[in-house]
């Protein structure tokens, strides 16, 4: 993808971490939080675990940068050679010898030494789970160590979701007599997913973030990456790249869904639950909230969905809050909307197009017993809090864009 074609300054989306790029988000400063009580506080071991991708490399970074000094914090990890070399190399001031010739024995008495000034040396080993056999015996070594009866070192761990039962099984002594602080990093809400977006778009250089990925297209990559940071970057630079191939300035729905297919990508097992049912997406209690969709199929009744979410998306693909199972319907077909004037159907430049009431649309705002019809599969509005318009077609607020099928128009831009 060349940044300069959507105006910016550099690629927005990239595998491998980018401070300058990171989203520091509120979960984010309460790791930091806990990170810091170690440093400052006896016998403590924080560990902050998570999935691939989650940030814990970000973090560290936000988490080093922060401290005006760095004294009594080693940082280790799995490619760290020598923890003891390392060790003593921190605590030099406190060595009879130099570093590098330090016995464990001097080690030892260099940590408790330190102690007893009032301060406690911390390590902070990122990928501990990780972690080879002789790294493991040496943390186990490290945990041992007492001094007036309090541990001599603190441990501030990083790792995956296997982290704590690593510590159960093979760290007995590390976890001791410390007190133990958990965090688990958990993946981003669709908000934050927003923000997420829209910030490094920013950092790269958008004058306006939010032209550049729609609404419904950012809803889509919250659906298939699940909030995780490295899984957003992934598919954001997928979809950014299919919509230059199709030279497009800003990347909707459909750039997305060409991505989600490239990538072979599925969704999360809870994601497919069907309707979904994320905290997130509810709307406000409303007389809206009694809306719902009547879904039959050649008269059949299927199911019946309840209006009460931001946006609902319909289509074929099992990702859908409504999935239409005709050869009719696109992948994604269309999408309501809630916002101040009720509920607003808009049509995702679907292959066979929307109809309402028997005509084409792009865009429908939803009254009471409008039809949608795809294929075989017709979904009535119904909401007994709305009043009954009759015949009438022109009440306030209504918007309808009536197009003949095939029309060039449906591929304007939806935003």
């Amino acid at each position: 993808m060349r940044p300069e074609f959507f105006e910016l300054k550099r690629r927005p989306f990239e595998d491998e971490s980018d401070f300058d790029l990171s989203y520091f988000s509120e979960q984010h400063g309460r790791a930091v939080n806990l990170m810091s009580h170690a440093l400052w506080n006896r016998a403590c071991l924080v560990t902050i675990f998570g999935e691939p991708g989650i940030g814990r490399t970000t973090l560290v970074q936000r988490f080093i940068q922060g401290l005006r000094s760095i004294t009594g914090l080693v940082q280790l990890s799995t490619s760290t050679p020598n923890f003891r070399e390392r060790i003593a190399h921190e605590l030099q001031e406190y060595l009879p010898v130099d570093a590098t010739l330090a016995s464990d024995s001097d080690i030892e008495s260099a940590c408790k030494q330190y102690q007893k000034e009032g301060r406690c040396l911390t390590l902070l080993v990122d990928d501990a789970d990780l972690l080879g056999p002789e790294q493991l015996l040496e943390l186990h070594w490290l945990g041992a160590m007492e001094e007036g009866g309090y541990p001599a070192v603190n441990f501030i761990l990083l790792g995956g979701l296997g982290l704590e039962a690593m510590l159960q099984s093979n760290l007995h002594a590390v976890a001791g007599p410390r007190q133990w602080h958990r965090f688990f990093i958990r993946r981003m809400s669709e908000e934050e997913t927003d923000h997420y977006i829209q910030r490094r778009l920013r950092m790269a250089g958008a004058a306006v973030s939010k032209d550049i990925f729609t609404p419904t297209a950012l809803h889509l990559v919250f659906r298939y990456s699940n909030g995780n940071p490295r899984a957003i970057n992934r598919l954001c630079r997928a979809a950014m790249e299919c919509a230059e191939k199709r030279r497009m300035l800003f990347v909707s729905d459909r750039e997305v869904a060409l991505a989600i297919e490239f990538l072979d990508l599925e969704l999360d097992p809870q994601q497919l639950e069907h309707p979904a049912r994320r905290e997130s997406d509810f709307m406000a209690m409303s007389v809206r909230s009694r809306a719902r969709l009547v879904h039959t199929n050649n008269s059949e009744f299927v199911e019946e969905v309840p209006l009460d979410r931001h946006r609902i998306l319909l289509g074929r693909d099992l990702g859908n809050d409504v999935v239409i199972s005709s050869p009719s319907a696109s992948r994604y077909h269309a999408v309501i909307f809630s916002d101040a004037h009720g509920l607003l159907l808009v049509d995702l430049h679907s292959t066979n197009g929307t109809m309402v009431n028997g005509k084409s649309v792009t865009k429908h705002r939803l009254r009471r017993n409008d039809v949608i019809t795809v294929g075989q599969n017709r979904l009535q509005y119904v909401n007994e809090a709305e009043r009954d318009f009759g015949d009438d077609r022109q009440e306030p607020g209504r918007e309808t864009a009536v197009l003949p099928r095939g029309d060039e128009g449906r591929l304007s831009r939806i935003g």
